[in-house]
C-alpha cells in the first residue's frame, strides 16, 4: 500500500508496503463481516405519489430520474433530471422540460451503461439572480480524440466526465436561455464510477468560507481487475471529494477557482482541489440542514460493505486500501478481513454506518430529514439501497466519527391506501434504482427509475371508524388540549363537531399550534376550518357547557385534564405512538418536573419516574420533542436541550417499553403541574 503521513500540512508520499498487508497475512477472510441483522423497527410511513415522468424510452427505464431538488427560488418550483438529457421542472403537480442538454452535446452517450449520461444538477445559491447552475455529463465517440481531458485517466480512457456551467438570461423564465462553458473534463477507463455529484453546501452564509463553492463527488473512474492506488493518490482527481471555486480562474485551466482552505493547498505534489479522499464511488452527499449541520457521504462498496462517511476536510476513508471498516485487498475484492491491531497510526476515517451484502447491493445516500409532515422522522438519516430499494435509517446524533458505527433500522411502507409495499412493488420491477430528493421545506421524497414515479414521504394517516367520541367540555374558562386521532369525512369542518351548533361568535375560542406556519405559531381556528388526523387544537367555552362529537379510531382523542393533585394528566400507550400534548398554562414547567408512572415501574422504587430515569432505562425510551420558533425545528426536551415547557407549547411524545414485564402497549401517565 502507500505509506501516506496524514498529518495535514506535511504529507510524504514513500513507497509500499507495510502493516495492513502483513497483518492480512494471519487473517482469515470473514465470511460475515456484519452479522447483525437490520429489521424494521415498526416505524412506518407512507409513500404518496407525486408525479410520473413521461416515458424518454420504450424500452426501460422508463424515465432514468436521479435526482431531484429545488432552486432557492422564491416560486414553488422542484426540478428532477432524466439521465437521457432533459433537466425537467415540476410545478403546481405539471412537469414541463427546462433544458435538454442533448443538443448542446453530439459527444452526450445515455448508455447501456446505469452510470452514463446527464449525472447530475446544481442550483448556486444566487441562481435567482445570477442564473447559474451547473450539470455532469459523459462522453465518447470522438470526444476522446479532439478534447483533451483536464485530468486523464489513470489508464486506458474510454469516457469523459465533464461539468458545464449554464447561465440563464431569466432564471425565473419556464424554459432555459441562454448560454453555457465548460468547467472541468476527467477522463475514466470505466463505464462507472464517473462524476457521481456535485452541489453546495445549504448551510453556508454569503460570505463565509464555503459559501458559493461546488463539491464534486468523483469516483475512482476504474472497475476489477484493474484496480489502482489512484484513490490514495494525491496527485490525480480520481476517488476524491474535490472543492472548487466555480466562479474563480486560477486552476490550470483558467475555467474555476482553487480553493486556498482546502486541506492540501499546500502540500507538494497534491491537487489544490482535493477536499477528502479514499472514496471508490461516492454515491450521494447531503448536508443536515438542522442539528450539527454535518456532511454525509454515501459510498458503494465493492462486494461487501456500503458505507455513509461523514464528510471531513483531509480525510482519507481509505478505498483501495480499506472497504468500510474493514481490510481490503485489490488481489481478491471477494474478501475482506479484519483490521489490523495498530490499525490507529494509518488515520483513516471510518464509516459511521454501514451494512454488508447480506442486506443490499449498493447505497444510495439520502438525508437528514428535517421537515414537519412526519414528526417521528425528524433527526433521522434517512437512505438505502439502489437495487432492492429497501430504505433505511438512523439517527443522525448517533452518527458520530470515531464511534462505533450507529445502528440501522428499515422503515415500513404503505401506499395511499395503506397497504404495505416494499420499494420492487411500488418501482414494479425487480430492481429499483432508488433515488432521493428534498424540498424547500426540507420533506423528503423517493425516486424509482424503473417506472419514472416520484413519491413524497408523508405520515400515515389514521383512517376513522364508525365509533363516534362524545366530549362535554364545561363553561369553567378552563382550556382543553384535543386531538383528532383520524381523518374527518371530506369537508367536515370545526363547526360540524358542535353537537347542537357553535355557540355565538366570542362565547368560545380554539387555538391551534401550526409547525408549517410562519415561524410556528398559534393560529386561532373558525367553524368553517377544516381539522385533520393528528391535529392538535386548544378549546375553550365561557359560560354554557358544549358538547363535541368527532368520529373515533381505536386512539381516543387526547384531552388535558386536572387529576385531583394539581397535575395534568396525559394516558400514553407504549406502543411507539406519537402523542400530542400542551402546557395550558398559567406556569412554566421544568423538565425535571414531568414524570411517568406505570403499573409496573422499572426506573427506580419510586412511584413515579422522571423522565431522566426513563431515558437512561434500556427498557424505556421516552422522547419529548418541542418546537423552536426562533429555529423553526423541532428540540428535544431534557435538561441539555430544550429545559422548560412554556404556558401553551404544545410537544410531541412518544413512550415504548421494549421489553419490561407485562403488557407493551399498556397505558403510562404522564404528569406535569398545573399551578
Amino acid at each position: 500500500m502507500r505509506n501516506v503521513n496524514r498529518i495535514l500540512g506535511s504529507f510524504t508520499l514513500i513507497s509500499t508496503v507495510c502493516i495492513p498487508i502483513l497483518a492480512k497475512a494471519n487473517s482469515v477472510p470473514l465470511s460475515d463481516p456484519i452479522p447483525e441483522e437490520i429489521t424494521q423497527s415498526g416505524l412506518t410511513v407512507q409513500l404518496q405519489e407525486f408525479v410520473t415522468l413521461e416515458p424518454s424510452s420504450q424500452t426501460g427505464p422508463r424515465a432514468r430520474i436521479n435526482f431531484l431538488h429545488h432552486a432557492n427560488e422564491v416560486r414553488d418550483r422542484l426540478f428532477v433530471n432524466d439521465m437521457r438529457g432533459k433537466l425537467h421542472a415540476i410545478e403546481n403537480g405539471a412537469v414541463s422540460t427546462f433544458l435538454d442538454i442533448g443538443p448542446h452535446f453530439p459527444d452526450l452517450v445515455t448508455g447501456p451503461s446505469f452510470s452514463l449520461g446527464f449525472g447530475f444538477f446544481a442550483f448556486h445559491p444566487e441562481f435567482s439572480s445570477n442564473g447559474k447552475l451547473y450539470t455532469t455529463h459523459s462522453e465518447e465517440g470522438d470526444a476522446l480524440s479532439t478534447k483533451t481531458a483536464d485530468y486523464p485517466s489513470i489508464r486506458a480512457e474510454i469516457q469523459h466526465w465533464v461539468i458545464t456551467e449554464w447561465t440563464a438570461v431569466d432564471p425565473a423564465g419556464d424554459t432555459f436561455s441562454g448560454a453555457s462553458r465548460e468547467l472541468l473534463r476527467v477522463g475514466v477507463d470505466t463505464v462507472t464510477h464517473g462524476f457521481q455529484q456535485i452541489g453546495f453546501n445549504p448551510n453556508a452564509q454569503q460570505g463565509g468560507d464555503d459559501y458559493g463553492l461546488l463539491y464534486i463527488a468523483l469516483g475512482d473512474g476504474e472497475q476489477h481487475p484493474n484496480l489502482t492506488d489512484g484513490p490514495q493518490n494525491l496527485g490525480v482527481p480520481h476517488g476524491k471529494m474535490l472543492r472548487i471555486d466555480p466562479l474563480g480562474t486560477d486552476s490550470s485551466n483558467e475555467q474555476y477557482g482553487l480553493q486556498t482552505s482546502n486541506p492540501l493547498t499546500n502540500n507538494n505534489g497534491a491537487l489544490g482541489e482535493i477536499w477528502a479522499y479514499g472514496l471508490r464511488n461516492p454515491h450521494r452527499f447531503s448536508w443536515d440542514i438542522g442539528g450539527s449541520h454535518k456532511l454525509f457521504i454515501g459510498n458503494i462498496g465493492e462486494k461487501n460493505i456500503e458505507s455513509i462517511y461523514p464528510g471531513i476536510a483531509g480525510a482519507n476513508y481509505g478505498w483501495s486500501e480499506r472497504e468500510g471498516r474493514f481490510l481490503f485487498d485489490r488481489n481478491e475484492r471477494f474478501s475482506v478481513y479484519p483490521l489490523p491491531p495498530n490499525d490507529d497510526q494509518n488515520g483513516y476515517t471510518y464509516p459511521v454506518a454501514q451494512y454488508d451484502h447480506d442486506e443490499g447491493f449498493a447505497v444510495v445516500g439520502g438525508f437528514v430529514y428535517r421537515g414537519s409532515n412526519v414528526p417521528e422522522l425528524y433527526g433521522k438519516y434517512l437512505f438505502g439501497d439502489i437495487v432492492n430499494g429497501r430504505i433505511f435509517y438512523t439517527d443522525e446524533a448517533d452518527m458520530v466519527t470515531g464511534q462505533e458505527p450507529a445502528p440501522i433500522a428499515e422503515l415500513t411502507l404503505v401506499d395511499e391506501s395503506l397497504i404495505e409495499k416494499d420499494m420492487l412493488q411500488f418501482a414494479d420491477h425487480s430492481r429499483v434504482d432508488l433515488r432521493f430528493g428534498v424540498d424547500q421545506e426540507n420533506e423528503i421524497y423517493v425516486l424509482a427509475k424503473q417506472n419514472g414515479k416520484i413519491w413524497r414521504v408523508a405520515q400515515v394517516p389514521v383512517v376513522c371508524d364508525s365509533n363516534v367520541l362524545s366530549m362535554q367540555i364545561s363553561g369553567l374558562n378552563q382550556w382543553h388540549l384535543l386531538s383528532l386521532p383520524c381523518d374527518l369525512p371530506a369537508g367536515t369542518t370545526l363547526g360540524n363537531l358542535f353537537v347542537d351548533g357553535a355557540p355565538a361568535d366570542g362565547r368560545w375560542r380554539a387555538f391551534r399550534y401550526e409547525v408549517a406556519g410562519p415561524g410556528g405559531m398559534y393560529h386561532e381556528l373558525k367553524t368553517g376550518d377544516t381539522l385533520y388526523a393528528g391535529t392538535g387544537f386548544w378549546f375553550l367555552t365561557m359560560d354554557d357547557p358544549v358538547t363535541l362529537e368527532m368520529p373515533a379510531s381505536s386512539t381516543q382523542p387526547l384531552q388535558a385534564e386536572l387529576d385531583g393533585t394539581g397535575h395534568y394528566t396525559h394516558s400514553i400507550a407504549g406502543d411507539t405512538s406519537w402523542n400530542l400534548l400542551g402546557n395550558p398554562g398559567p406556569i412554566v414547567i421544568p423538565y425535571s418536573d414531568i414524570l411517568l408512572q406505570n403499573g409496573q415501574t422499572n426506573c427506580s422504587a419510586d412511584t413515579f419516574c422522571t423522565l431522566d430515569d426513563a431515558l437512561n432505562d434500556e427498557n424505556i425510551n421516552t422522547k419529548l420533542y418541542a418546537f423552536n420558533t426562533s429555529l423553526s425545528q423541532y428540540e428535544i426536551i431534557d435538561s441539555t436541550g430544550v429545559g422548560t415547557i412554556n404556558p401553551w407549547d404544545g410537544f410531541w411524545a412518544r413512550l415504548w417499553q421494549g421489553s419490561v414485564t407485562g403488557d407493551p402497549g399498556s397505558p403510562w401517565q404522564l404528569f406535569y403541574p398545573a399551578d
